[in-house]
């Protein structure tokens, strides 16, 4: 049930549930199931923003497997969230090892999880090798992941969060392209959380008066969802774009409100 949540992009109700299976769990002495109930709720906690939670989970679930090595079968949770947070404080190559161990678990078989790992793989590659890929084989690389997706919301979550960070490299045209794909298919979604990255999208596409409605528009909705690193990237955009208008006083208030989130943020995570 926690799993068909969190697919659904409904990260509170399946970290509710996610935490009734962890007490289970541990009432059993299920240590397999601890193990698993701790690595979801970490990476559930990371979905919501909630950092100091994340590295509180992360914690836990690293003395128990230390604690209980020799009887615990498989922790490739733990390594789908250790490979979360790292890629979320920037330490991609490491992100990528233990991720490639969590795809190892997954080997001889096809789930949604094999396909999130995949992403997360896909995402290093675009942000550390991008200037070593062969993006034309790259963008269909990119597109049979997608089409794997029996969800839609899934999968423009997945290609909108692609071509975001295509557009962050300069790859405008690669970025359009994997957009296009989306909209032949009439592919969308009724979450909130992945409508706010086509809007993102739109905000840094446009120009003028439309660049500017699509970007408050996305401000409206990250708010309600609890996205702060989106949120961040949204007030640094609004500043740019009220900078480049020589509306000084106004950049200046957005950057100052990202600079806050950044602040919150950094005083969440450990310096270890």
């Amino acid at each position: 049930m926690g799993e068909i949540y969190n697919r659904r992009f409904e990260y509170e109700k399946a970290l509710s549930i996610f935490k009734d299976a962890l007490f289970k769990a541990e009432c059993i002495e299920y240590k397999n199931g601890i193990v698993e109930g701790l690595s979801y709720i970490g990476i559930l906690q990371l979905k919501l923003s909630n950092y100091k939670e994340v590295f509180k989970n992360l914690n836990l679930v690293e003395k128990y497997i230390e604690r209980n090595k020799s009887s615990i079968e498989n922790i490739h949770q733990y390594y789908l969230l250790k490979g979360e947070i790292l890629i979320e404080v920037g330490l991609l190559k490491e992100a990528k090892e233990y991720l490639t161990k969590a795809l190892k678990a997954y080997e001889k078989e096809e789930n949604l999880l094999k396909l999130k790992i995949k992403e997360f793989l896909v995402f290093i590659k675009l942000i550390d090798e991008y200037g070593e890929i062969n993006l034309e084989e790259y963008i269909e690389y990119i597109k049979s992941i997608a089409s794997n997706y029996k969800n839609y919301s899934n999968k423009v979550d997945y290609i909108f969060s692609c071509a975001i960070i295509l557009y962050d490299q300069g790859y405008i045209k690669y970025a359009l392209r994997l957009v296009d794909y989306i909209y032949q298919d009439n592919w969308i979604s009724s979450s909130d959380r992945v409508k706010l990255k086509e809007m993102y999208f739109k905000g840094l596409m446009f120009k003028g008066d439309q660049k500017l409605a699509f970007l408050y528009e996305t401000l409206k909705l990250v708010e309600q969802v609890n996205m702060r690193k989106v949120q961040c990237r949204i007030y640094i955009r609004l500043g740019d774009y009220f900078n480049e208008a020589g509306q000084y006083n106004f950049a200046a208030y957005y950057y100052f409100e990202a600079c806050e989130i950044i602040r919150d943020i950094t005083e969440e995570i450990p310096s270890q």
